[in-house]
């Protein structure tokens, strides 16, 4: 093989290291090239799964907010209650309905319902959304809704 390149002419020679030269960038920009891709292509992953992580967190946080809120919400009423005498507050009842908190008492007037729904609705971190009033058995019957 030495003997076949050592009988070759000059520009045949530099013909031919020409061509290896040749095939050897070639290859590099070859290999550089699927590597810029795979790059590439691992970018748009990357974006693409912080961008589904961000979406996730907010979601989380946004939600873990709304529940902390209607806890809050349920203790806030709780404590009001509680700071008034149990002969004139009876059958409490809360429920948390999606996000609405229903409150339904009985208190011994109207007056007394008045007063206690008056002082929720400025305690409470919630909106006051609907109340019923409603006489049963000689007692008021209040219905609050907060949202």
């Amino acid at each position: 093989m030495n003997n076949i390149f050592n009988n070759l002419q000059p520009r045949e020679k530099n013909l031919i290291f020409l061509t290896i030269l040749l095939i050897f960038i070639f290859l590099v920009f070859f290999l550089l090239n699927n590597i810029i891709k795979d790059l590439n292509f691992s970018n748009k992953k990357l974006y693409k799964a912080k961008s589904d992580y961000e979406y996730v967190v907010s979601k989380a946080s946004v939600l873990e907010r709304s529940q902390i809120s209607s806890l809050l919400g349920i203790n806030q009423i709780k404590s009001v209650i509680e700071s008034y005498p149990s002969t004139q507050v009876s059958d409490v009842k809360i429920e948390e309905i999606e996000d609405t908190i229903k409150l339904t008492f009985r208190t011994e007037s109207l007056k007394s319902s008045i007063v206690l729904s008056d002082d929720l609705s400025m305690k409470v971190n919630k909106a006051l959304t609907n109340v019923i009033y409603s006489n049963i058995d000689n007692q008021q019957v209040t219905t609050l809704l907060f949202k």
